[in-house]
């Protein structure tokens, strides 16, 4: 095996193990993407990098391989990813689109090689990462069909953990003024209708020591019953108070879209497609920075070499 081939093998495996490993990291993450759970930040940063050293080694792929080892690694990173999900439509459509995708990277890649009078960084980053970038946000956009169902689509509009954060951002001089105490996060039903009670109690101007505890009960007890009646809920007093109104939230919401709470789940991936696309920018300027380095340090270690060739190039003439 000669030097050539042996440095191609390293690349290529490289290449797919890291892009296909990388890809299932994004399928594990999804649900936590879905349910706006961010907390956990080296569950989206490590899949983030392996998307940016993902684009570097496809790019050296590209510009130092034959085409048909070029064309048959696209392919194989174009439909591997999707077997992470189940095959319907979509997928399969995906990935037709991810290997046009792939395909025309290599050809512009290799455009650039055969006719570029000397090799350029910036301009080999500009003809493979973008659409690479595409590419992976058409895949993870797959996945996050996938988990988006209909049952999940409306509280995606607005995740539990935003809903907690708008509690918090109430203030507390708003709070008093409309007469609603502050939710805490253990705070069951009972405990904020005896708040509310006894706040009635008070503006009615009667002393509380002359209520008696199974007076303010028995007044609990009575407004948790016109609640359920009135929400159609099923209350027993001891569920807590946040859960309860989050999933009326949602109930609601449902019941204003209708039946067209069923496309929610695709123009949702189309939504999620357009934002991973406008986060593919900083992830280009990142890869073109990896790739411009990698290169100069293949060329010291001297793993990579300078030659001087000779090219035909097309011109039209008259």
């Amino acid at each position: 095996m000669t030097s050539f081939q042996i440095k191609a093998v390293i690349i290529g495996v490289l290449s797919v193990g890291v892009t296909i490993g990388t890809f299932w990291l994004w399928r594990k993450a999804m649900p936590g993407v879905i349910a706006g759970e961010f907390s956990n930040y080296v569950t989206f940063i490590t899949p983030l990098c392996g998307l940016i050293v993902s684009a570097v080694l496809f790019t050296l792929i590209e510009y130092f391989f034959d085409p048909k080892i070029s064309y048959s690694l696209a392919l194989a990173l174009a439909v591997v990813p999707y077997f992470f999900v189940p095959a319907n439509v979509w997928a399969l459509g995906a990935a037709t689109i991810s290997f046009g995708l792939l395909a025309s990277a290599v050809y512009r890649v290799k455009t650039e090689y055969n006719f570029a009078s000397g090799f350029s960084a910036s301009r080999v980053s500009r003809a493979s990462f973008p659409i690479f970038f595409t590419f992976t946000a058409l895949v993870i956009s797959i996945y996050y069909l996938a988990d988006f169902h209909e049952e999940k689509a409306v509280s995606s509009l607005f995740p539990r953990s935003v809903f907690n954060i708008v509690l918090k951002a109430i203030p507390s001089s708003l709070q008093k003024e409309f007469g609603i105490p502050e939710i805490g996060s253990n705070q069951t039903v009972d405990d904020f209708l005896t708040i509310l009670v006894k706040q009635e109690i008070q503006k009615a101007g009667l002393p509380e020591s002359r209520i008696s505890q199974k007076d303010i009960e028995e007044a609990v007890a009575l407004q948790r019953k016109e609640i359920s009646k009135q929400y159609h809920l099923q209350l027993h007093g001891n569920e807590n108070m946040r859960d309860v109104l989050y999933n009326t939230m949602v109930d609601r919401m449902k019941d204003l879209l209708g039946p067209y709470q069923k496309y929610l789940p695709i123009a949702s991936a189309v939504a999620f497609f357009l934002a991973f696309r406008v986060l593919g920018l900083p992830l280009y300027y990142l890869s073109f920075f990896l790739f411009a380095l990698l290169i100069r340090l293949l060329i010291w270690l001297k793993l990579v070499k300078k030659e001087l060739k000779q090219v035909e190039v097309e011109r039209l003439t008259l």
